[in-house]
């Protein structure tokens, strides 16, 4: 099974353990807390401000100590490896909405951008040659699924509760990517319109982007780190760069 099939399987068994786990495992008010929680650490810390903000666009400098652990965060969130999002994220950026574009869902189809199923073409490794050199980025690649497959047995194992919120945690990661891969490069303004290029500003998931959702000005600045003053992981990476630049 390849790398994408692999992915729509974890996704999928993330989907069914969401929905079948509660029948085993008594459920509680206060878990939705936790889970908002999960998603804010793992998608939002892992995912946006890491293989994001950090290494798809370089946009600031951290410590190698903090790379490491939000490479796990990352990992955790279930949407593929860090590297694999850094050079399919790349790609987009450089043929966003055109036939080129790895996961346009105007040209890639919605239900294949839903599920990452990514067209790619051509893929050239020196697209990612500077995250290769990052520590635990190719090796954490290459047992992803390992890694993922031990998790889920582990937790199986000895909690269904604690499964249940690693596979509704995958579950919000894929919400979010969707809202931002799908819904921002369909619906919004563009105050930054180009010839192909769909990105959008979408102010009706920004309560749940929390700032995400100005894909447009996004595109028109990739290594902006903060895109509007609500976008509170321009916040976290202020308090975490070293580079000194806060704007």
């Amino acid at each position: 099974m390849n790398y994408a099939y692999k992915l729509v399987a974890l996704i999928i068994f993330a989907m069914l353990a969401t929905v079948i786990l509660p029948v085993f495992i008594d459920m509680h008010w206060w878990y939705a807390p936790i889970v908002v929680l999960c998603y804010l650490t793992f998608k939002g810390i892992g995912s946006e401000v890491g293989a994001h903000r950090l290494w798809s666009h370089r946009s600031f400098k951290t410590t190698v100590t903090r790379k490491k652990v939000i490479m796990i965060l990352q990992l955790i969130a279930g949407e593929g490896s860090c590297l694999s999002f850094v050079g399919i994220h790349r790609l987009h950026h450089q043929n966003s909405d055109t036939s080129l574009d790895p996961h346009s869902p105007h040209h890639n189809g919605i239900l294949r951008t839903m599920f990452y199923i990514h067209n790619i073409y051509g893929f050239d490794k020196k697209l990612i040659a500077d995250v290769l050199r990052e520590p635990w980025m190719l090796k954490l690649h290459k047992h992803y699924f390992n890694i993922h497959l031990a998790i889920i047995s582990i937790l199986a194992l000895t909690s269904l509760t604690l499964l249940w919120f690693y596979a509704i945690n995958i579950v919000c990661t894929w919400v979010i990517n969707n809202l931002v891969n799908v819904v921002t490069h369909m619906y919004g303004k563009q105050p930054y319109p180009y010839k192909t290029d769909q990105s959008r500003n979408c102010w009706w998931v920004e309560p749940i982007l929390l700032g995400v959702g100005q894909h447009n000005t996004h595109h028109h600045n990739p290594s902006q780190t903060k895109l509007a003053w609500h976008d509170i992981w321009g916040y976290i990476i202020n308090g975490i760069r070293t580079d000194g630049n806060t704007k």
